[in-house]
């Protein structure tokens, strides 16, 4: 005890996808760690839920991605194996758009530089295989042979669980209330609504709620409400169950994706749907977690109808059940992993902008060993804090 304050040699705030993935790599190696979370994850007010997650290697976003992208393969995998649970699964995945400048030519890209498998087929043969789809002739596919699905909220489980089994100490519902990395010289204090702590290191990976400490380090990070869907097909409904229907991502137009994996939970035939926007889309909604609109409107429902009609028009059917989750974008769409600006006993992991699940294991790894080690041996260049 310092001060009647208990020690730890690391603290981790936050437990969605990062925190939990941080946790686990951080238990087991003899230091005394403490996970914190306001809720209790898995839970549904962050970015980390919603039955499933598209996972794949050949990454439209950038192809520096793609080595992280494999390990992250083969720790789910461990992960899996290490709690006895199954919640990944390849599955086919076709990114859909335009020849060129689009999710398809740059998915080709980080395909063709790791020598990936994959096809590419145009909107005859897509119409082909997949009947469901209305595709025009503009229309191309790309079929990432490696893809598949992870479900958020086990890997999040799984992860706290074998942390716990670890060693690992988790607070629940227990809210941050300030942490102070300058007043204390035997650490950082992290003053919560239960308790009072100090940690030698500290990481944070808050998601949404890291808004306010980002902008003042100098980076702006826009939280913006997402509305999932599941949608039961009008007709057809054979067509749309797992293993005939592919999971699909489609740029339907300038600044806007959106997506469907057939359903798990929810029933054959039912599918999850919802948009991917981006830059100046007028369907964007920005928020932040303490106002955003957690109740899914008639227009929210209005509009995945209109696309669906057009793109996909048998699934144009019942909408079944809907949630809200929040997107947290970074000004260049890829993540901040790294040191604190101003503390390096302090890292960070935050700004995913919608895409950082499916390596979230592999980030909570990065910051085990920048915590641990003061390094990692992944490059994490593209995600430092003084690009900004």
């Amino acid at each position: 005890m310092l001060f009647g304050k208990k020690v730890y040699d690391v603290i981790v705030v936050g437990l969605g996808a990062v925190g939990s993935a941080a946790l686990y790599q951080l238990s087991g190696k003899g230091k005394k760690v403490l996970g914190l979370d306001q809720y209790e994850p898995p839970h549904i007010y962050g970015s980390t839920h919603g039955e499933t997650r598209i996972i794949r290697q050949a990454y439209y976003e950038g192809k520096q991605y793609v080595p992280i992208l494999k390990a992250a393969y083969e720790v789910w995998r461990e992960i899996e194996k290490n709690s006895g649970d199954s919640f990944f699964e390849i599955a086919d995945v076709l990114m859909i758009g335009s020849r060129q400048n689009s999710i398809v030519e740059q998915s080709e890209e980080s395909a063709k530089a790791y020598d990936l498998p994959y096809e590419i087929f145009d909107h005859k043969e897509l119409r082909n295989r997949y009947p469901q789809f209305n595709a025009d002739q503009d229309t191309w596919a790309l079929l990432d042979k490696l893809a598949g699905y992870v479900r958020p909220e086990a890997a999040v489980r799984n992860q706290i669980e074998l942390g716990s089994k670890n060693g690992a100490e988790v607070g629940h519902n227990e809210l941050v209330e300030f942490w102070d990395a300058e007043n204390y010289p035997a650490g950082i204090r992290v003053k919560t609504n239960m308790g009072d702590y100090i940690t030698e290191k500290l990481i944070v990976t808050t998601g949404a709620w890291a808004k306010g400490m980002m902008q003042e380090v100098g980076v702006k990070l826009k939280p913006e409400r997402i509305v999932q869907f599941w949608v039961k097909p009008k007709k057809n409904e054979a067509l749309f169950t797992k293993g005939t229907f592919p999971i699909f991502l489609w740029n339907v137009e300038r600044n806007l994706d959106f997506y469907a994996i057939p359903g798990l939970d929810t029933g054959q035939g039912i599918c999850k749907v919802a948009f991917y926007p981006h830059g100046d889309h007028p369907s964007r909604q920005f928020c932040t977690p303490y106002q955003i609109d957690r109740e899914v409107r008639d227009s929210d429902f209005d509009l995945m109808h209109k696309y669906l009609a057009q793109y996909v028009p048998d699934l144009a059917g019942q909408f079944v059940k809907s949630s809200v989750c929040m997107h947290t974008e970074s000004p260049d769409l890829h993540p901040i992993i790294d040191f604190h600006p101003d503390y390096k006993n302090v890292c960070i992991a935050n700004g995913f902008s919608g895409h950082g699940f499916k390596f979230s294991n592999i980030t909570g790894k990065i910051l085990a060993e920048l915590t641990l080690e003061g390094k990692t041996d992944f490059d994490i260049s593209l995600f430092g804090a003084e690009r900004f």
